[in-house]
C-alpha cells in the first residue's frame, strides 16, 4: 500500500480496521488490544522505563539540564530548571524506511 506524503497517522479505529484486514481478526478485538497496549506504554513511560517498538523506534526518558533563558514579557533572565522529557530514538527499522522513501528522491529547483 502506497502512502501519499505528508501524510498523518491514522486515528486508533482506522489502524484497527486496517490490521483487522490484514489478519483476519474482528476489528473491535484489535481495537481493544491497540488500546490497552497504548494504557502499557503510557504507564511504563511514567514509572521511568524506556519503551521499544520492534526493531522501529524507541522511546527514551532523557533528563534536560536546568538552563539560563530570558523571560521576554519582563525582560529579564530566568533559570528554567532541569525536568524529564520523551525522546524518540530511531532504530534499524525506521532508517530502512527513510532509505527506500529517498532512493531516487529528487529534489524541485524553485
Amino acid at each position: 500500500m502506497a502512502l501519499r506524503p505528508n501524510r498523518v497517522l491514522k486515528p486508533l479505529e482506522a489502524q484497527a480496521r486496517e490490521v483487522a484486514r490484514r489478519t483476519g481478526y474482528r476489528a473491535s478485538d484489535v481495537y481493544q488490544v491497540l488500546q490497552a497496549h497504548n494504557q502499557v506504554v503510557e504507564d511504563y513511560l511514567e514509572m521511568g522505563y524506556d519503551v521499544s517498538f520492534g526493531h522501529s523506534y524507541q522511546l527514551i526518558i532523557a533528563i534536560r539540564r536546568a538552563y539560563k533563558g530570558y523571560d521576554g514579557l519582563n525582560k529579564q533572565s530566568i533559570i528554567i530548571p532541569e525536568r524529564r522529557e520523551i525522546r524518540l530514538h530511531k532504530l534499524r527499522g525506521l532508517k530502512e524506511v527513510k532509505g527506500k522513501l529517498n532512493k531516487g528522491y529528487k529534489a524541485k529547483r524553485i
